[in-house]
């Protein structure tokens, strides 16, 4: 991948980041995105839990999308 791509600027580290910078806005959102294998069944159901514990840890927040 390139410096630029469709906007966005390449960070490596340590991991491939994409960022985006805005300064019509004062609002910073973060997206995360992994993929991994399945595997066991007790990975697959802890993966499963995690956007919604996620999504509750936030909940505080009045303003999230």
């Amino acid at each position: 991948m390139t410096e630029r791509f469709a906007g966005f600027s390449l960070r490596n580290l340590g991991v491939p980041v994409l960022c985006a910078e805005d300064r019509r806005w004062k609002t910073l959102r973060v997206m995360v995105v992994a993929r991994r294998p399945l595997g066991s069944a007790d990975d697959v159901a802890a993966r499963a839990l995690l956007p919604s514990l996620l999504v509750h840890g936030t909940e505080r927040d009045a303003d999230r999308p």
